[in-house]
């Protein structure tokens, strides 16, 4: 079961100053995002969320699930800008998939 989206991001503003990066797998999409300062603040909140989302499920934060999590969250926000984040957040993920080989 997902977190609401809401509940999700208060979570996560705690997760971001604790160091949610830690969880991700992908070294290089956390060290981003770790790394850009007040840049992405809106999206390091929605991909704490997705972090979140991913732990409370005992699964690991692979790029995989934070996809799976992230288009979970879209097709649940009503909100058009939360919707256009969530967005751009899974955008920056994908970017930093790797494509299975």
């Amino acid at each position: 079961m997902m977190l609401s989206l809401n509940n999700a991001v208060k979570i996560s503003e705690h997760a971001t100053s604790t160091g949610f990066f830690a969880s991700i797998s992908d070294k290089n999409l956390a060290s981003y995002f770790f790394n850009s300062g007040s840049r992405y603040e809106e999206e390091k909140l929605i991909l704490g969320a997705a972090v979140r989302n991913i732990l409370a499920l005992n699964h690991t934060v692979t790029n995989k699930n934070l996809i799976v999590s992230l288009l979970t969250m879209l097709e649940c926000s009503e909100d058009v800008v939360t919707s256009d984040i969530i967005r751009h957040t899974l955008e920056i993920v994908v970017q930093y998939t790797h494509d299975d080989m």
